[in-house]
């Protein structure tokens, strides 16, 4: 029993360093650097103009009247 549990113990040491081994001649890729936010702000800005579509208004909708003078 004992030499079972030493062999699979060895067997996982032998795995893990295979796998360490791979991964130095395969690095994972690094994921893209963010954009600053100036960068991003003037995308987005952007993407928003060539829409083509009116903005909507914010806020208090225009009165139809003119306010009475009193």
């Amino acid at each position: 029993m004992t030499w079972i549990w030493i062999g699979v113990l060895l067997a996982a040491l032998v795995a893990y360093g295979i796998f360490r081994w791979w991964r130095r001649g395969h690095p994972r890729k690094q994921p893209p650097a963010p954009p600053s936010y100036s960068a991003e702000l003037s995308q987005r800005l952007q993407k928003n103009m060539t829409n083509g579509t009116k903005r909507k208004r914010r806020g208090k909708p225009a009165k139809k009247q003119p306010p009475r003078h009193r």
